[in-house]
């Protein structure tokens, strides 16, 4: 047989269902003997993916679910979390932007299971650059992000306390960070309410 015959190119596109040598079950359309087109993938261990596939790969638009309840709903290229999605995580939480190669990278935002909102860029899994962090008790934070603390220049603004007298101030701090820990030099502002 020659190799143009047996190439996933020149193959005609069929649907069927097929158990994997690793146990895994694929159900979809196939072109040759690979996956291609729209599949429902299960595997072994439970987890599952639904969605667009390219020559045996998760290419396109899909949704896969691990076995820990974890689901990603985006894009994929050549097998990985490429472009934009959504991850829900099982034990609360979610991020919602850009992945690269099977990694958080680019803009995005992350909410962890406490409430507290981290937006801004991501480099190869770790938040990293000029953003912003909005806890769940109300302080907010703009500024440099590093490994996902204030790292850098930053103004955190902290939750209206109450005063002996009864009235409100709130206070900003404007200045150096390292690791979530204010640093060097910065000013303190305390503003009535």
């Amino acid at each position: 047989m020659s190799e143009a015959a047996t190439s996933p190119e020149s193959s005609p596109q069929t649907r069927g269902l097929r158990v994997l040598p690793n146990g895994d079950v694929y159900e979809g359309e196939f072109e040759g003997n690979l996956p291609h087109g729209h599949g429902l993938l299960t595997y072994y261990n439970g987890s599952i993916y639904s969605g667009a596939f390219q020559r045996g790969k998760k290419h396109g638009f899909g949704s896969y679910r691990w076995s820990d309840g974890n689901v990603y709903k985006g894009n994929w290229e050549n097998g990985a979390m490429h472009g934009t999605g959504v991850m829900t995580y099982s034990e609360g939480g979610s991020y919602s932007g850009s992945f690269f190669a099977g990694k958080k990278h680019g803009d995005g935002v992350f909410i962890d299971k406490r409430g507290n909102r981290f937006s801004c860029p991501w480099d190869q899994g770790v938040m990293t650059g000029h953003g912003t962090i909005v806890f769940h008790t109300g302080t907010c934070y703009e500024g440099d992000i590093a490994a996902g603390q204030a790292h850098g220049s930053g103004s955190c603004e902290y939750s209206l306390n109450r005063k002996e007298d009864g009235s409100w101030v709130g206070c900003i701090y404007t200045g150096l960070w390292c690791r979530g820990v204010q640093t060097g030099h910065g000013i303190v502002k305390y503003a009535p309410v």
